[in-house]
């Protein structure tokens, strides 16, 4: 793709949608969903198009260390 090599060089983040725990839940979104939950400071991804707290997962990260 001569012309755009550096098309991405102007993109240093994405801007991700955040919503406290209660926002989330009364939240009515599709599976596949991410957004920010604030209450716990991690990302959430919803897992199933059902209208269930249950069905957000908080993506959690393991120290190497």
């Amino acid at each position: 793709m001569a012309g755009n090599s550096r098309i991405l060089d102007d993109v240093s983040y994405i801007e991700i949608p955040s919503y406290t725990k209660a926002q989330k839940t009364a939240l009515r979104a599709r599976q596949g969903t991410l957004i920010y939950d604030t209450t716990a400071q991690k990302l959430s991804i919803k897992t199933e198009d059902a209208d269930v707290i249950a069905s957000w997962e908080l993506v959690t990260s393991v120290n190497d260390a």
